[in-house]
Formats: C-alpha cells, sequence, structure tokens
C-alpha cells in the first residue's frame, strides 16, 4: 500500500501497496494493536497472519494475484474478481494457495485453495461484478492464527478512519509481494461514487485520459454538451488504432473534424453518471491526508477497524480504482466491496461447506484394492472419487511420482499424463478487472 506522497504504478487494486527493501534496511515490524494504523508502513507482526496473499502456482512459476483474509479456520474471503481465476482454463500443473506470512514471495507456509464462491449477484457495482466479494475454501485447516470477525458497514462509520492492508504495488517502480498497511478514511456511502473521488467529470477526464477535455467534445459539468456529429448516430465507433479506415484525428482517414477523444469523452461521461453507490454496496475509502493508496495486487484486501469490543474485525475488500491512461495509481481514495447484510449473510452459509474430501489430496491412496483421490482444479468442483481395482482382476498401485493408479505392480501403469495451463495466469490479468468497464483511452 502506497502512502500518499507515492505514485503507483498502475491502476487499480485496494488496500496495500508495499515498498521493497534491501535486506540490510528492512524496518522492524510494526506493532498491531493500534486502531488507527498511520499509511504506507510494513505489516511484518505475526499478530497479521490472518492476512495473506492469493498466489497461483503451474508450470509457469509462482505468481500472486490478490490479497486474502482468514475468517474461519478453512476459509479466506477477498474480491469477486480474484475468484474469477477458478473459472480460467486452469491446467492439472495448476494450484492456488492462501500463501501466509509477511512476504508473498518467500511465505511461511501455503494452503491449497481447494473450492470457491462468489458473492451475490452478477451485475452492478464499479467493477459491474454485482458484489464483489468471493470465498475460498481451504484444503485443510489453519489452527496457528486466530480468523477475523467480519462486521457489517452502516452510515455510522461514515469519517471513521480503518485500516487499508495488502500485497499489492507500493510506488512507482511497481514493487509488490509484501505486506503493508496505512490509514484509509471511509468518505462516503452513498452519491455518484467518481464525484466523490474526483470532482467534477472534466477532473475525471483529465485524469484518466491524462490530458485536457477537448473544448470540442463538450459534456463538462456547466455544459449539457453540443450537438453530436453524424458519426455517433450509429453508435460507439472503433477507437483509433483498431484497423485501417479507422478514426483520424482530422483530415484524411475521419470525418471532418471528427475527433475520437469526444466518444471516449462520451463513454466516460456515461460512466461518471451512472456509478451511483444505491445500486450495490460499496463505498470510498482512502484519499484524505495522511492515507494510503491501494494500488495492483491489493484486491481483495480487507478494510480493518477494531469493534467495540476491542477485537479487530473486517468491514469490507478492496474492488476498485480509477484506471488511468499510463496505468499510475493516484492517490484518489479506492472502492471497496462493503459488508453488509446480504454480504455477511453469504459468508455465514459459505462458513457450513463440508470438504467433500475430508483432507485427501488429489495425489489419492489405497483402501485395500481401492484406489481413491479428490479432484484437482481442472476437473471441477471438488469432490472424492473412487474405484475399485479388484472389478477388473488388478490392485490398487502407488506410481513412482506418488500417483494412484490399478495395475499389478507399480511399474505397470503410466501415471497419468499431466496437462499445462494454457498460458499464465498473472497479477496483470486480474489487476486489468478493477478498473471497471470503460474501455481504453485513444492514442
Amino acid at each position: 500500500m502506497a502512502s500518499r506522497g507515492f505514485r503507483c504504478v498502475l491502476s487499480v487494486v485496494f488496500a496495500g501497496c508495499h515498498v521493497a527493501y534491501d535486506d540490510d534496511a528492512k524496518p522492524e515490524s510494526v506493532a498491531s494493536d493500534r486502531q488507527d494504523l498511520v499509511g504506507g508502513f510494513t505489516a511484518n507482526d505475526a499478530a497479521l497472519n490472518a492476512i495473506g496473499s492469493m498466489m497461483i502456482r503451474d508450470r509457469w512459476g509462482d505468481s500472486q494475484l490478490c490479497t486474502a483474509v482468514l475468517v474461519q479456520d478453512n476459509m479466506a474471503i477477498t474480491a469477486k474478481h480474484c475468484v474469477e481465476v477458478f473459472d480460467e482454463r486452469l491446467g492439472s500443473d495448476a494450484k492456488i494457495y492462501f500463501a501466509i506470512g509477511p512476504d508473498g514471495f518467500n511465505p511461511e507456509r501455503v494452503v491449497e485453495v481447494v473450492e470457491s464462491e462468489k458473492g451475490p449477484g452478477e451485475k452492478g457495482g464499479y467493477v459491474d461484478r454485482g458484489h464483489d466479494v468471493g470465498v475460498l475454501h481451504l484444503g485443510e485447516r489453519i489452527t496457528d492464527i486466530k480468523p477475523l470477525p467480519y462486521e457489517t458497514l452502516t452510515d455510522a462509520e461514515v469519517g471513521l478512519k480503518f485500516s487499508g492492508i495488502g500485497y499489492g504495488e507500493q510506488d512507482s517502480s511497481g514493487s509488490y509481494g509484501t505486506r503493508r498497511i496505512g490509514t484509509l478514511t471511509l468518505r462516503a456511502r452513498k452519491g455518484k461514487t467518481l464525484e466523490i473521488m474526483v470532482g467534477s467529470f472534466e477532473n475525471y477526464y483529465e485524469l484518466v485520459a491524462e490530458e485536457p477535455l477537448p473544448e470540442t467534445c463538450g459534456f463538462r459539468d456547466d455544459d449539457a454538451g453540443i450537438e453530436l456529429p453524424p458519426m455517433f448516430d450509429a453508435g460507439f465507433p472503433p477507437l483509433p488504432g483498431a484497423g485501417s479506415g479507422g478514426w483520424g484525428w482530422g483530415g484524411s482517414g475521419g470525418e471532418p473534424g471528427s475527433d475520437p477523444r469526444c466518444t471516449y469523452a462520451l463513454e466516460l461521461r456515461e460512466r461518471y453518471d451512472t456509478q451511483i453507490f444505491e445500486a450495490m454496496s460499496e463505498v470510498v475509502v482512502g484519499g484524505a491526508p495522511s492515507d494510503s493508496q491501494p494500488c495492483y495486487g491489493d484486491s481483495g484486501g480487507p478494510l480493518l477497524r477494531k469493534r467495540e469490543d476491542g477485537q479487530l474485525a473486517v468491514w469490507g475488500v478492496t474492488s476498485g480504482i480509477i484506471g488511468v491512461a499510463s496505468g499510475k495509481c493516484h492517490p484518489l481514495g479506492s472502492v471497496y466491496a462493503a459488508l453488509d447484510t446480504t454480504v455477511t449473510a453469504f459468508f455465514d452459509r459459505a462458513k457450513q461447506w463440508v470438504d467433500p474430501c475430508e483432507g485427501m489430496s488429489s495425489v489419492g491412496r489405497c483402501n485395500g484394492t481401492v484406489a481413491e483421490r479428490c479432484t484437482i482444479l481442472a476437473e471441477g468442483k471438488r469432490r472424492k472419487l473412487a474405484f475399485d481395482c479388484g472389478s477388473v482382476d488388478l490392485t490398487c498401485e502407488t506410481a513412482s511420482d506418488g500417483s494412484i493408479g490399478c495395475g499389478q505392480s507399480s511399474d505397470y501403469f503410466a501415471a497419468a499424463p499431466r496437462l499445462a495451463s494454457e498460458q499464465p495466469i498473472t497479477r496483470e490479468s486480474i489487476a486489468r478487472k478493477m478498473t471497471g468497464p470503460a474501455r481504453s483511452a485513444p492514442h
């Protein structure tokens, strides 16, 4: 998590940019018992180990995707757009983990994520996913870390200071992967999201496009907009560079006087006008003096504050920030998926999940002549598989690679082929979801 003085590269994620240090320069662990933690500090203390990183391991290596927080010994919560990695074409080599410890590149240990659930709703909200919350079910119970409770946000919390935490980008060099914590002020629960964050539409366009709004486009807050030229009548044309014969900046290749920036301004104006909190339970946090700024990799990170009984609790998870042309994270605040009663009821139901494999791994085991194993991610929903090798006059055997199968000896059968993921699933593919559905600026 970046402090207000930093400018995080890339545009979206959430509560927790961080700074990389040489081994000799690493600061001491920061105490975690204050209600309001100041932004942009290391969060090495083991008392914060309920907050971990979500990572994928496959033939391409290890990649950190998001931030997650343990709320039960076998369940963590994160953002829905992070859980969507389960919808990708995962190879049989791919495993997803909840990584424990302050250094995501060198976790103290990892616990396999074996199933996931998505929060209520499919549309709406800043990143257009309904309630942007998700659940990670773990293949084993974590008994040495105290899970954090979760609480429902209300209007009474507006104006209070919370703590944001995550493993995301922390400076303009794109450093990430260590746990950082900082202050985030809860600014609003109602109103127009982007207006709260940046003020006027003119400010929004200039921020996103990183150039002033062209006067010929209109769309300013004090301007009802000029009459649109014929090029808008049939809907949005392709942006520049979309193919031969595309829109130009005037002259040959386009309508006389046409400017693709006006098309872009029209799209942004629609987003500016339609992003309203009442449509979905969300909040804007950050952007106040001394606040930190969430960035890529902080998605799913918890919004923390102590309850009246002194227990640190989760009140929301990082969902999105304003994406800009250069991909920088500006200190304007973030959108968090607030935990309302619908979300907490979803979490309560998810806590009732029972592992159908009862701790059995995908490697499997022999139970007499019966071969047993649990499915892998590439095989869909987690379930226990069993086959009696005796039914075909064979025995259950363990191959040299540890896999289980039917044969007359451990050398009789070949291990099942391992199918690799077609392409690496990286944090960048997750981060792109955090800016919402607006298209890229013309260039």
